[in-house]
């Protein structure tokens, strides 16, 4: 694969997506029991995992990633716009009022509105180069 890889790079632009965190659990599931039998307010809940524990998960995925070399090659990595931003250390399942995941692993709607802007900076920048 790496070979078929190197020629594809060598001759076209690339956009490397990196890992976007999972959650691990059923998002809504997960804020439905809270506000059915916790009593939160769906308008102050703030839900989040783990950072350190997404990059042990993800490690050799960004490493392999990280190897991939090339004058065409451009990354976006949605975990910084959901990870270590409004919480040191955790990335955002969910956010007062909006829900980042519809599952325990896909980004809803409202999650892609969050990484939106990384992925199309890089596509961006792939286009114009």
């Amino acid at each position: 694969m790496r070979e078929n890889l190197k020629a594809f790079v060598d001759t076209s632009n690339v956009v490397l997506v990196y890992p976007n965190p999972e959650a691990g659990w059923n998002v809504p599931k997960v804020l439905q029991h809270m506000i059915a039998y916790d009593g939160a307010n769906p308008d102050d809940l703030l839900l989040t995992t783990s950072y350190d524990v997404f990059q042990a998960r993800n490690s050799s995925a960004m490493s392999y990633l990280d190897q991939i070399a090339g004058p065409g090659i451009y990354r976006a990595y949605p975990h910084k716009a959901l990870c270590n931003t409004l919480v040191p250390g955790r990335c955002v399942n969910a956010v007062p009022g909006k829900v980042l995941y519809y599952d325990d692993d896909h980004l809803s709607n409202t999650g892609a509105e969050f990484i939106a802007p990384q992925l199309l900076e890089a596509v961006a920048k792939a286009l114009r180069d």
